[in-house]
């Protein structure tokens, strides 16, 4: 599906929108950029260091415009083998902001304290991906 999700226009602008597709060739349907997902799940194994990198991702996350949608140090398995209770999800525009800003010169400073201070996995995921 790639890094779009399809819009559907209001009722009331179908007709008008109709016509203006036929003149112009385009199509009905707008697109938007697809958010997407920084998930991460993990035990802490050192908390200082965790901490350390706490302070130096805060603000990295902030000049991605990135939101912090769960922050869970004690989340509930209620399936499989998770390496830990903790888990992290950050919301992002689109893949590409998520690959930017974990590339980002300023995160890769400080993402070795969290894989050091961790054991665990990451992913980015978009919000409706079906292969």
């Amino acid at each position: 599906m790639g890094d779009t999700e399809y819009v559907p226009i209001k009722t009331d602008e179908i007709r008008t929108s109709r016509k203006n597709a036929k003149a112009t060739g385009s199509s009905l349907c707008q697109t938007a950029p697809m958010a997407a997902y920084f998930v991460a799940q993990y035990v802490v194994n050192d908390l200082d260091l965790y901490r350390e990198y706490q302070k130096g991702a805060g603000p990295t996350i902030q000049a991605a415009g990135a939101e912090l949608v769960v922050f869970d140090a004690a989340a509930e398995t209620i399936e499989g083998n998770p390496p830990g209770p903790q888990t992290i999800v950050l919301k992002f525009e689109d893949t590409a902001a998520a690959k930017a800003w974990y590339g980002s010169e300023e995160y890769q400073a400080v993402v070795g304290k969290r894989l050091e201070a961790t054991a665990g996995f990451a992913v980015i995921s978009q919000s409706m991906n079906a292969g």
